[in-house]
């Protein structure tokens, strides 16, 4: 058998079929060169959808070499040279085209058909296929094809015999620009034919016109239509449908596919950003005030709520005002309210006149309004006590109401009644007043005389009235008391011994003064010794002096215990016991020892103590004792506590 490769006649374009038939692809007669076993051959060049001048070429290299076999291959009139014969032949096959193509495919003929009689061998395979192929299509074939990497090989369980004629078509997912393997032959005698190739040739986009760039307004959308009759649609927003509607600006596109290659077009969306007319925030006004309207030139035509078209509006009235424009065919409208408000009303009234130390006071509260006085303050309500020019202004938002008075101030009387005054009992105060015949007085007893008389404590007042103004003046009068109804003492004093004690007058009026003889004056003095003391109480009406005998007394008892005595039988200082030289109400006297036992007890002050306990001496040192005593003198109780040494 004799392996022969057919070159490619026939191209398949999956995305728009086209079929190219070339016959006689590598021309008969070709000249081989055997010693280095090579062969290449370029296509012709592929036109078609999507394909422009492409074409592959095939090369080869043969272990032992070409031979020249024009035999013609499923009638196609293609030839290609077989290898020459021989065992353990290789030959290495490259096809590479000139642009990247995808789904390539080959279709080989003839892959392990075997008329040698050697059964369970398989005597063709192919290895090194680079890259590794994708699927394989048998063709009339008995036995199956297997891909296993970079290597394709036929069942080794069954032959196939000369009448079979066996193939495959062998594919390359994705895109490729060169694929090779190598063709291994273990028998003799065989054919090889690769007789039509298959590829698809890379899309290009095909630009279209759907649509053109376009400015859409604020808050509105622009639609971007690509209907095209049996397309599917990609955006680049993602969409799928055969239009879009967008509101933002930017760049869209799309594509459009009839087939597997699109048709695009690209727009600019820009945004039309309208500047403001500027007619301002709402306004208040005064009645009688106008407004003028000023809309931004850069806005035309415009058009006012009431038809009228300006670039400005006087505005006379309350109400709402609207302009309407366009800006670069965007619309454009602005409004702004207008309220005129009436003055607000203010009458202080005609000039005052006040009474000196009063005060006039003037409200011009309105609702919603603000106020300022000629005195700054910002109240309603405000009191003027000071002769002047006094305005007040009532602002209601912008406008503003002032009015104004003249204050006077008229005189009041002057006080007619003298200070306030102490007489002695039996004296009488005469309280004149002067009138020059335009002051009118009244007292606190209806009386209109101009004088009157007073003898007995208490309050006289008077009301002056001139020019309508009036003042009451009041007049207190007091009377120094009697001595004796307001002070009392002791005449007869005992003190203690050696202590110092306050003696002196208990005074119950303010009004009485008291001085001692050595020059005090306050109501009592500090005294330490016995004696008479001697003390004046007065006042401008009377006089008295008196005297205090004081004497002394002894107010304490003298109780005295030694702390140390020596009971050692020399007649010296032998015994314990309490020197007193007052009358006790009680007595106690208890001794303990270190231990707090009680070694001695008495209540005779005069019993003492040996140093002995329970008839026997107690040892030298140091003995606790309680004194508790009430003397028939002070009649208080006292308690002592202390400690006396027992030497020997």
């Amino acid at each position: 058998m004799r392996i022969r490769l057919l070159s490619l006649l026939t191209l398949f374009l999956l995305a728009a079929p086209v079929v190219f038939s070339q016959n006689d692809a590598f021309t008969d007669g070709m000249s081989w060169v055997t010693p280095d076993y090579t062969m290449s051959q370029q296509s012709p060049d592929f036109n078609g959808t999507n394909c422009q001048n492409i074409h592959y070429t095939l090369s080869t290299t043969s272990s032992l070499g070409f031979y020249y076999d024009p035999v013609l291959i499923n009638g196609t009139g293609a030839v290609f040279p077989a290898l020459s014969s021989g065992s353990g032949t290789t030959m290495d096959i490259t096809i590479t085209f000139n642009t990247p193509v995808s789904n390539f495919g080959i279709r080989m003929l003839d892959l392990d058909e075997d008329n040698q009689g050697d059964a369970g061998t398989a005597e063709e395979y192919l290895d090194n296929v680079s890259p590794p192929p994708a699927t394989i299509q048998l063709l009339n074939g008995i036995n199956p094809l297997f891909i296993n990497g970079s290597v394709i090989t036929p069942d080794d369980g069954n032959n196939f015999n000369s009448n079979n004629n066996p193939g495959a078509w062998i594919y390359w997912a994705g895109e490729v620009t060169t694929v090779s393997f190598t063709y291994n032959r273990l028998g003799v005698e065989y054919e090889f034919v690769i007789d039509s190739i298959h590829f698809e040739c890379p899309c290009v986009s095909e630009p279209f016109d759907f649509f053109d760039d376009a400015a859409i307004c604020e808050g509105t959308s622009a639609t971007l239509d690509a209907t095209t009759a049996n397309a599917t649609y990609l955006w680049s927003n993602g969409a799928t449908t055969p239009s879009i509607s967008v509101n933002t600006p930017g760049t869209y596109w799309v594509n459009a596919f009839v087939g597997n290659c699109p048709k695009t077009d690209t727009a600019v969306i820009s945004l039309v950003v309208a500047p403001d007319l500027q007619l301002g925030n709402d306004t208040i006004l005064c009645e009688g005030s106008e407004l003028v309207l000023n809309t931004n030139p850069a806005v035309t035509p415009i058009v006012w709520q009431d038809g009228s078209s300006s670039q400005q509006y006087n505005v006379t009235a309350s109400g709402t005002y609207i302009a309407n424009g366009t800006f670069n065919a965007c619309p454009v409208s602005d409004t702004v309210v207008v309220t005129m408000v009436p003055y607000p009303i203010v009458n202080l009234g005609n000039d005052q006149s006040i009474c000196e130390e009063t005060a006039l006071t003037l409200d011009i509260s309105q609702p919603g309004c603000t106020y300022l006085w000629s005195n700054g303050n910002t109240t309603p309500v405000q009191s003027f006590s000071s002769a002047g020019l006094i305005w007040g202004q009532v602002s209601l938002g912008s406008c503003a109401t002032t009015d104004s008075l003249w204050l006077s101030l008229l005189a009041i009387p002057p006080d007619p009644l003298p200070n306030d005054t102490i007489i002695c009992q039996g004296d009488t105060v005469y309280l004149q007043l002067e009138n020059n015949g335009t002051v009118a007085y009244e007292w606190y007893n209806g009386s209109s005389e101009s004088a009157i008389s007073c003898w007995e404590s208490g309050s006289y007042w008077v009301e002056s009235t001139q020019n309508g103004c009036s003042r009451v003046d009041t007049f207190n009068l007091l009377m120094y008391p009697t001595l004796g109804d307001f002070f009392t003492y002791d005449s007869l004093i005992t003190i203690c011994e050696d202590k110092s004690a306050l003696i002196g007058p208990s005074i119950t009026s303010p009004l009485i003064q008291v001085l001692w003889a050595d020059g005090h004056t306050s109501s009592s003095i500090s005294i330490n010794d016995a004696g008479v003391y001697e003390f004046t109480v007065s006042t401008p009406c009377e006089e008295e002096t008196h005297t205090i005998t004081v004497t002394e007394e002894r107010c304490f008892c003298l109780v005295y215990l030694p702390n140390t005595f020596t009971p050692d039988n020399n007649d010296v200082n032998e015994l314990f016991v309490t020197q007193y030289d007052c009358p006790f109400d009680s007595f106690e006297l208890v001794v303990f020892n270190r231990w707090g036992e009680i070694v001695f007890s008495t209540t005779d002050p005069d019993t003492a103590w040996d140093g002995t306990y329970q008839g026997k001496a107690v040892q030298d040192g140091t003995y606790v004792y309680k004194l508790t005593y009430i003397s028939a003198e002070m009649e208080t109780y006292k308690e002592v506590l202390g400690h006396v040494n027992v030497l020997r």
